[in-house]
């Protein structure tokens, strides 16, 4: 009789097979060696038994021992197989996003998980990596620690490496093996070069992993990283090939759907950078291409197009957010302990007497503590400062002024910091009103405004000079919703001294805080998503400097576009309900675009939460959310555009946004009509181009008026 004593006799030997239909050229043999056939179904195999039984050598592990370690999936499944061969207790930390297929398979095998936090830094004690190393401690326990261990390497220097020389008879000229813990790459390599040192190691590599650029979110488990593992050796790779991780699930579905072979993404990265290599080859070669795992444990996202590893945004806004706005109120707002706010109508206010009110006409009145020192409503009230200071502490800001509308506050912060002879750097792709101040307005008081692409860096630079005062921005853009990078530009403003503000209106800090990512002033209409309802006008500045918040105030008492006492009590009101409204506004924005996404009439969308938008990934850096607003254009022009917007039925026909119901606009006839066509659409704002302003009506609803018109 002929058979296995157990299970981890099986593990190797995995066969090559030929690459057929996906070969572009019939002068190389692209030949993939297909680890999933291994027993646990996985490469991991291969290092699980040689890290266990390495720690049994060295005594590092006993009979009844704990194994833990910090896994995607693969390791867990084949150490997991192993410790049920051998006897071990397993404990494995997994990121949250990870497959839950996996974890499933952990606890079949006898394993204990631990789902860890994902959109943290690696070296957070809240990581999955951090995690395993703190159970290992405190429970005396074997950590494997893939990435370090000289086993991981030592099995495919040992196993696969010898395998490819002698099922090739040593004639292959290329060896593709994507980088994970650096592992299969090192072992094998290191083998196959000390046989024959002209054959070349190529590395297929997501976009956003540190082996081969900036770091960045990129969503393929066990490939690439975003940080450097002691078994990885760089100076091995001959050539990087770069790829998207949307590249990589799609060349997956091509080799099960072409070739037959059930791949993962992984080994769907592996045959893209194989292709890749074969089709500017000029003469006969073979590539081997090492597939690491089936396809089979990654159908929740292979085939799911909605799929994200949760992104690690550059600054947290929600935490706390909610409880924060609720109890963060000043008690000297309360009256005769009333749990809300009176509204003060007052026009003017009284002193106690002669020498307080000499202190505040002297300008004693300038510091912060004195700024509710009230004196005439022109300038400043109770229902208006408490707005702001319940502002300045979500957006993270020293203080703030909220003003009679959102153009009020724009308005008068250009009055406030520009002179004669000053210029102005703002984005080609703004809200029509701020586009019209700084491109009419502005220049009559003898000041240069320059348009720029705010996703152009370079451009920004060179709009620079050394008159330059003030770059305004908006982030998402209106009606684009491009994205600018927050953090780099500040860079740039801080070195040239120029006073970078950010139009947060969009997003609102519950999503986004410019003035954390190095913004020095936020701007917002607060009539938008800060209020909701569609019932209140206001708008609001808020900045790092007390100066210029009290200099902003001196121009605020001679303009007088102080917000109304009732508009900033029903203000305040409204933003109780922020965080929940903005998820719902969130959720029904993506729902849209998606559906928009696939419409044969609809020629784009712009919606950052699209994995198809330009700049996705740095949205899901910058912003803890996507946002309610999204624009698309429909064909025809124009007149199409314009049937379009009138037969919607839900959604109201409307130039504002930000409210609870759904708004619809036409910005090349309604809120951009004013900038001349050809200025429009350089800057992209085409004849056809509708903005929605989605609300938080139920989503099928919201479909179905989009389906409708």
């Amino acid at each position: 009789m002929k058979y296995a004593e157990n299970i981890l006799e099986l593990v190797g030997n995995t066969p090559l097979v030929k690459i057929n239909r996906l070969n572009p050229n019939p002068l190389v043999t692209i030949l993939a060696k297909l680890e999933y056939l291994n027993p646990g179904g996985s490469v991991k195999d291969r290092i699980a038994k040689a890290m266990i039984e390495g720690a049994e050598k060295r005594g590092k592990l006993k009979k009844g021992g704990m194994i833990v370690e910090a896994t995607s999936g693969n390791t867990g499944i084949s150490l997991a197989m192993a410790a049920a061969v051998k006897g071990y207790r397993t404990i494995f930390t997994q990121p949250n996003w990870m497959s839950q297929k996996k974890a499933v398979l952990f606890e079949a095998l006898g394993a204990e998980v631990k789902r860890c936090e994902t959109a943290v830094a690696i070296g957070d004690a809240r990581s999955y990596k951090s995690t395993a190393k703190r159970i290992a401690k405190e429970n005396g326990a074997f950590l494997t620690d893939q990435y370090s261990n000289p086993d991981n390497p030592r099995a495919h220097y040992e196993g696969t490496g010898p395998e490819i020389w002698r099922d090739t008879d040593g004639k292959l000229d290329y060896i593709v093996i994507g980088i994970g813990t650096g592992g299969t790459a090192g072992g094998v390599v290191k083998f196959l070069k000390e046989k024959n040192s002209g054959i070349k190691f190529v590395a297929p590599d997501p976009i956003g992993s540190i082996y081969s650029g900036k770091p960045a979110p990129f969503f393929l488990e066990g490939i690439g990283h975003v940080f450097m593992p002691e078994n990885v050796h760089l100076e091995m790779v001959d050539e990087f090939v770069r790829l998207q991780s949307k590249e990589a699930i799609e060349m997956a579905k091509r080799l099960t759907k072409e070739e037959g072979i059930l791949a993962g993404p992984t080994s769907g990265a592996a045959m893209y950078a194989a292709i890749e290599i074969a089709k500017r080859l000029k003469k006969k070669a073979t590539i081997v291409a090492v597939f690491p795992d089936s396809g089979e444990r990654y159908t929740d996202y292979l085939y799911n197009e909605d799929f994200e590893v949760p992104a690690i945004p550059k600054h947290e806004t929600k935490k706390g957010f909610a409880t924060q706005l609720l109890h963060s109120g000043h008690k000297e707002f309360k009256e005769k302990r009333g749990l809300v706010s009176p509204i003060h109508r007052s026009a003017t206010y009284t002193f106690a007497n002669v020498d307080e009110a000499a202190k505040i006409f002297r300008g004693d009145n300038k510091e912060i503590d004195n700024r509710s020192k009230y004196v005439y409503a022109r300038g400043n009230h109770p229902n208006q400062r408490e707005l702001e200071l319940l502002i300045t502490g979500l957006e993270h800001g020293t203080d703030a002024i909220a003003f009679s509308s959102g153009m009020a506050a724009i308005a008068t912060l250009a009055q406030t910091v520009l002179s004669q002879g000053d210029e102005v750097v703002a984005s080609n792709v703004i809200y029509g009103e701020s586009f019209r101040l700084y491109g009419e307005l502005v220049p009559k008081w003898g000041v240069k405004t320059t348009f720029v692409d705010i996703t152009d860096i370079a451009q920004v630079k060179k709009a620079i000079t050394k008159k330059t005062k003030l770059l305004h921005i908006e982030t998402p853009t209106n009606p684009l919703l491009t994205i600018a990078d927050i953090e780099q530009l500040s860079n740039i403003t801080k070195e040239a001294g120029v006073l970078f503000v950010v139009d947060n209106t969009f997003i609102t800090p519950y999503l986004q805080q410019p003035l954390v990512l190095g913004a020095d002033v936020v701007v917002a209409s607060t009539t938008k998503y800060l209020s909701g309802h569609n019932d209140a006008l206001g708008g609001i500045v808020v900045a790092r400097d007390q100066k210029l918040i009290l200099d902003i105030w001196g121009t605020l008492f001679v303009t007088g576009a102080v917000i109304d006492p009732q508009a900033a009590w029903l203000i305040q009101r409204g933003m109780k309900t922020l965080p929940l409204r903005m998820e719902k506004h969130c959720a029904n924005a993506h729902a849209a675009a998606k559906y928009l996404a696939k419409h044969s009439k609809v020629k784009v969308v712009h919606y950052p939460g699209l994995l198809t938008h330009p700049q996705h990934d740095l949205a899901r850096k910058q912003m803890n959310g996507f946002g309610g607003v999204l624009s698309f254009e429909i064909e025809g022009g124009i007149e199409k555009g314009k049937i379009f917007a009138n037969s919607m039925k839900l959604f109201s026909l409307s130039v504002s946004l930000g409210a609870v119901e759904s708004l619809v606009n036409h910005p090349a006839s309604m809120t951009h009509s004013m900038i001349p066509r050809d200025q429009r659409l350089k800057s992209g704002i085409t004849d056809g181009l509708i903005r929605f302003s989605v609300g938080i009506e139920d989503t099928e609803d919201i479909i179905a008026d989009i389906e409708q018109a």
